[in-house]
């Protein structure tokens, strides 16, 4: 999540607020499939890692900027 946070802000910035906010759309859903976890699997986005995991919590963060 951190990642696609850290994507998202640079896109953001560029002016692509369109992948900004497909990218928030996504991890969110994410989140909703698998819960808060440390990080995925990219493959097939099961959980993985330690559960309610601060790092998942830059969503919050993340929505109110491209929501």
């Amino acid at each position: 999540m951190i990642s696609n946070w850290h994507l998202a802000r640079g896109l953001i910035r560029h002016g692509r607020l369109d992948l900004a906010r497909h990218i928030a759309a996504q991890s969110i859903e994410l989140a909703k499939k698998s819960g808060v976890r440390e990080y995925y699997n990219p493959s097939t986005g099961a959980d993985w890692g330690a559960p309610d995991f601060s790092w998942s919590t830059v969503l919050i963060d993340l929505a109110k900027e491209v929501i």
